[in-house]
């Protein structure tokens, strides 16, 4: 995959549990951690699993 349009389509982070988000939310929809999405940082793709 294109990692820069997976940095347009996943901007933010959850900084619980490390899953990416589309959207910014109130709470992360894999863990349901309230306040954990944070805008993501250029480090954080190169840890990623894609």
């Amino acid at each position: 995959m294109d990692l820069k349009l997976y940095k347009k389509t996943y901007p933010y982070i959850c900084s619980s549990c490390g899953e990416f988000a589309h959207t910014l939310r109130e709470y992360c929809e894999i863990c349901g951690k309230k306040d954990s999405i944070v805008n993501a940082k250029k480090q954080d793709y190169k840890n990623a699993k894609t």
